[in-house]
Order: structure tokens, then sequence, then C-alpha cells
């Protein structure tokens, strides 16, 4: 994916419905070991048209700010594989958040 959105013109790649389920259920439980490191974002993502899903939260019994990362579910696993520049996502919730959620570094 990383060759094909290395050129101009590039276009999302379009997945079938059984593979993106398959990289939905994996990012579900991969995720959330992804951004243990962000401290005071409670991070949801989402498909298009559908509820968000928390993956993160704030380790305080206080409310963090909140934030969703919705895409398609390729869309999302090279956001969160550090391929953001190429990652067709929209970040939306507190602005102090998103931009906590920008500047991260995901890792396991």
């Amino acid at each position: 994916e990383d060759v094909r959105r290395a050129v101009d013109g590039w276009e999302p790649r379009i997945l079938s419905d059984e593979c993106g389920d398959a990289l939905w259920r994996f990012q579900r439980g991969r995720i959330p070991m992804q951004v243990r490191r962000i401290r005071d974002v409670d991070l949801s993502i989402a498909r298009p048209g559908r509820d968000p899903v928390a993956v993160g939260r704030r380790r305080s019994a206080e409310p963090g700010r909140p934030v969703v990362v919705t895409g398609d579910p390729g869309e999302l696993a090279l956001y969160f594989f550090e391929r953001r520049n190429h990652a067709v996502v929209e970040l939306t919730g507190d602005a102090d958040g998103v931009a906590e959620v920008r500047s991260a570094t995901f890792g396991l």
C-alpha cells in the first residue's frame, strides 16, 4: 500500500466487506495497545456511518478529552501504523485532544 500511495494521483484501495470486517476486528484489539501512551484523551475509532468504539481511555477518574478517528478499516490501519500522511481519516473532537493524537507516537 505504501508503494501505491507514493505516486501522484493515488486513490484509496477499496477493500471487500469481508476483508474490511476482518481488519476492523483485528484493529479493535490491537489499537488499544498502540495508543496506551496517550494519557489525556478518551480515544475512539469509527467506520463511516457507524457508532464509535472506544479504544483508549484517560488513566484517571476524570474524563479525558474525547477524540474520534473515523475512516475505513484499511485507512485506520495505515493511520495507526504510522502512515498518517497517506491515511484518509478524519479526527474530530476536543481540539487539544486531536492535536495530542496527531502528534502521538503509536507502538507496541
